[in-house]
């Protein structure tokens, strides 16, 4: 059976079997159209009476416990990232050995090869000669006289 996309007016056949109501021909559509939309107010008091009384007090931390778990990722933290204990750092290179890098056998087409070529090329000239002389180099390499 075909649809029609209420968001993109695209033709559709069903994506999978349960989807009964077909609106959206992908999640992308699906969620496009919804952006922006809210809960008309008879669901938001339906929604609300049955919050009522569910706090979930078994899952809240109190204010001491947050206290502790903000100071001890504070102490963690280390410029970029945290900063693991040795045992830690020991279990994490145990469970990496014997696993291949993820970039093993893979081959670089020859236009990648070309880049990275260019690439290094440039990285090269820039590190070699300072930007005050990069048109002129004889600024900071004078030639010798004999």
């Amino acid at each position: 059976m075909e649809y029609t996309c209420h968001y993109c007016k695209t033709t559709f056949s069903r994506r999978k079997r349960g989807d009964r109501f077909a609106k959206y021909c992908s999640p992308e559509c699906s969620s496009l159209a919804r952006r922006g939309t809210s809960h008309l107010e008879a669901t938001r008091a339906k929604i609300a009476a049955a919050l009522i009384g569910n706090t979930n007090q078994e899952a809240r931390r109190s204010r001491a416990t947050r206290k502790k778990i903000s100071d001890a990722r504070k102490k963690r933290f280390v410029l970029l990232g945290y900063l693991n204990n040795l045992e830690t750092r020991k279990k994490i290179g145990e469970a990496g050995l014997g696993r291949p890098a993820w970039n093993k056998g893979k081959r670089f087409s020859k236009k990648s090869c070309q880049k990275m070529s260019v690439a290094a090329l440039n990285r090269f000239t820039i590190l070699t000669f300072p930007l005050c002389c990069f048109d002129q180099i004889s600024c900071c390499f004078p030639k010798r006289t004999a």
